[in-house]
């Protein structure tokens, strides 16, 4: 796959979609195709993050503890939060069935983020949305067991 390729297949996905073609093109040259079989870890709880990956085709699941937290497919990424903290991770991604994605090193991703901050701002509003999302889903958690 191609620098450009690969460009094109991230502006697909929610956290570059509103990056310029130009730094999509330095966001490819940096992203590293992988192929996962199904039923393989992609990475797991604890260990030391180093990469997020944007989902091509395929899908994977996101457990914590055995418990299925969310289930992610093309076009969408996962392992962005240790990308910002430096922390372990703090969940288990599994491949589903088998997975094609890129694999962007947060090294290389930390050089273009300094130099492009358009990047930043997609990676803001996911982080954003998944916060909201998942403070929506104990909301209703919490609504479902009282009204039990």
């Amino acid at each position: 796959m191609t620098p450009v390729e690969k460009a094109l297949l991230l502006h697909g996905t929610d956290v570059f979609r509103e990056t310029s073609s130009e730094v999509l093109a330095e966001v490819g040259a940096v992203a590293d195709e992988m192929r996962v079989e199904g039923g393989m870890v992609i990475f797991s709880e604890n260990e030391p993050a180093d990469a997020f990956y944007a989902v091509v085709s395929g899908r994977v699941q996101l457990s914590q503890g055995g418990r299925e937290i969310k289930t992610v497919g093309p076009g969408e990424v996962f392992g962005v939060w240790a990308a910002f903290d430096g922390e372990p991770r703090v969940v288990t991604a599994t491949a589903i069935e088998d997975v094609s994605a890129l694999k962007i090193a947060y090294e290389d991703f930390h050089d273009l983020l300094l130099d492009n901050m358009e990047i930043g701002r997609g990676i803001f509003k996911v982080l954003a949305r998944q916060i909201r999302d998942s403070i929506i889903a104990v909301h209703e958690e919490v609504i479902s067991s009282h009204n039990k």
